[in-house]
């Protein structure tokens, strides 16, 4: 299905950080004006707004940003691709070939590497997000890789195998699978929390959350939220789960681990991302075409903003604030202006 997530970002936003692919801020790109009963905001001029529609591979599900590098990068599961686009033009300025259904994207940004999923030959691809080319022989992990998040101090990436109810544990440097970590069933999100020294695993049939112990590399405990998880997204204290069967994001306590709030957002949501800078978060909602926004102090939507068809993976620049929406039902990203 998707998937991108990244190492968390510490945030201002009452000891918040965001982690996986996902994002969260006190302040959001809109104005003060009073928001709805509905939680949408009052002021039309305050919501994000779609200002290029770029087309891509065919059915792209994971995105990622480099942002010192300029660039965009959409895995593109119908056509066994990577598309990178130049954030200045929004024009697509390459295609680099990868494994059989590419899934699941992470950029390490000090190394210069993109970690990508292919999920019909079970293993990851790596990117010279320098070069835009290939390096080495790509990585077998398990049946059906998905995500992947990079954890770039310890020079390590967990990806889970949907297949095999398992996470795969790759030493970066090496390009080798160190471990495989036995999880829920079709384990498909992760993120990792170096606070906690925990990793976030989303188990879609059995709907759960399983929390890695980094240090021992096994199951510490496994926590029940909402139909059908998806993503996952650690911020601060709690981490953050969208749930596609009942159309919310179920909020995690990452102290209890227990699951203290629920968030209605659009109908079927997917990803999820944060920007670090404006502390605002963005769902995709794959079931009607639209991106939520959500402020995560008062864990509320303010805005939500129509995209392509059949949105999966997003991302944000943290330094122009730009999100980015895969859109896998029409080979499109959508380019949302949030300021």
């Amino acid at each position: 299905m998707k998937h991108v997530a990244f190492l968390t970002y510490p945030l201002i936003v009452t000891a918040l950080v965001v982690g996986g692919c996902s994002s969260n801020r006190t302040n959001t790109s809109q104005s003060s004006a009073p928001a709805s009963a509905s939680g949408q905001s009052a002021n039309p001029a305050a919501v994000p707004k779609v200002t290029a529609t770029i087309k891509v591979g065919q059915a792209p599900v994971g995105i990622a940003v480099d942002s010192a590098a300029k660039s965009v990068y959409i895995t593109n599961s119908g056509d066994e691709t990577v598309s990178v686009i130049d954030a200045a033009s929004n024009a697509v300025k390459t295609s680099i070939r990868v494994g059989r259904k590419p899934d699941g994207i992470a950029i390490d940004s000090q190394a210069k590497k993109a970690f990508i999923t292919n999920a019909e030959d079970n293993s990851v691809s790596i990117i010279d997000t320098g070069s835009n080319t290939i390096v080495g022989a790509p990585i077998k992990v398990g049946k059906a890789p998905q995500a992947v998040a990079v954890d770039p101090a310890s020079r390590t990436a967990y990806v889970t195998n949907e297949d095999d109810g398992s996470v795969s544990v790759i030493d970066t440097a090496a390009g080798t699978v160190t471990a495989t970590i036995p999880v829920g069933k079709k384990p498909d999100g992760l993120a990792v929390d170096p606070a906690t020294h925990s990793v976030y695993v989303t188990n879609a049939e059995d709907n759960s959350v399983s929390v890695i112990d980094i240090a021992s590399r096994q199951v510490a405990t496994t926590i029940p939220v909402g139909k059908g998880p998806d993503w996952v997204q650690v911020v601060g204290s709690y981490a953050y789960v969208t749930t596609a069967g009942d159309n919310s994001v179920s909020v995690i306590d990452t102290g209890s681990r227990k699951v203290t709030e629920t968030i209605p957002v659009g109908k079927t949501p997917d990803g999820w991302t944060v920007d670090p800078g404006t502390h605002t978060a963005y769902i995709t909602n794959s079931g009607d075409d639209s991106m939520s926004v959500v402020n995560p102090a008062t864990r509320k939507v303010t805005a939500t903003v129509k995209v392509g068809k059949g949105p999966d993976g997003i991302a944000v620049d943290p330094a122009t604030h730009t999100v980015y929406t895969a859109n896998a039902g029409d080979g499109t990203v959508s380019v949302i202006a949030t300021a």
